[in-house]
């Protein structure tokens, strides 16, 4: 199966001012996440041939928001993906074009799904608040688990593009050369022991990255709201308010 990337690097001045995810109540993370009785199944939306990895992760996020509220009313258009790419990379929305181009800033992937919305075909635009959340183990888990996923960055190694579909990625001792960012749904967790594994929705398939993996090459990570219902322990005013600020900012 063919793996593509196409995370650009973030600003870390940006994402420092971005509006953060706020807890109404503090709560610690389950020692696990076993989710594998959902009915999660992330897609690639173009993601296995182009760069489209960050647009791929939000609409990701948007099953797994779907999955959890198990109200099926999501209906993304297969190829609803594209338009929305090529707005956030700024080329012709056409094959040629799409592949011939590095990629998106999640970041701005956010801001004009906040701003305009993502018009994923009906019922109706997909939009959310969303909120930066710390890269530490403890805070990744308290956000997957309030949330109910997270929309995660990371940087990769050729060691980790060459494991096989589902295998953990390892702390590799010899992990290659480095080939570019990625974006991702983490979705769940075997436990939070350096090696237990986060559980990853990406390229149409559930992959696993064991924690100590994780420390080395998480860059950004961002709670969104898609859900109706409001999560537990989240202050969504709050959220919401940080984040009409920080659009006319």
């Amino acid at each position: 199966m063919n793996r593509c990337l196409g995370r650009k690097p973030h600003n870390a001045a940006a994402v420092a001012a971005a509006p953060s995810l706020r807890y109404a109540a503090e709560a610690p993370p389950p020692v696990t996440l076993d989710r594998s009785r959902v009915n999660y199944q992330p897609q690639a939306w173009g993601n296995t041939d182009y760069p489209s990895c960050t647009v791929a992760g939000l609409l990701n996020g948007a099953l797994a928001s779907e999955a959890l509220s198990t109200n099926s009313a999501l209906n993304i258009a297969p190829l609803a993906w594209m338009p929305f790419y090529c707005a956030c990379a700024g080329c012709a929305e056409t094959p040629a074009a799409i592949g011939a181009s590095d990629g998106a800033a999640m970041l701005d992937v956010l801001a004009r799904q906040r701003m305009t919305g993502f018009d994923i075909g009906l019922p109706a635009p997909l939009t959310g608040d969303f909120g930066v959340v710390g890269l530490d183990r403890l805070s990744i888990a308290r956000g997957i688990a309030a949330m109910g996923w997270i929309y995660a960055g990371i940087d990769l190694s050729q060691a980790d593009m060459d494991a096989p579909t589902g295998a953990v990625w390892e702390a590799w001792t010899n992990p290659g050369a480095d080939v570019g960012g990625h974006a991702l749904v983490l979705w769940g967790y075997t436990g939070l022991g350096d090696q237990d594994a986060v559980i990853m929705g990406t390229w149409g398939s559930l992959e696993y990255c064991a924690w100590a993996r994780w420390d080395q090459i998480a860059r950004e990570a961002y709670a969104v709201l898609f859900s109706v219902a409001e999560p537990a322990g989240v202050d969504t005013v709050a959220l919401a308010q940080a984040n009409a600020k920080w659009l006319t900012s």
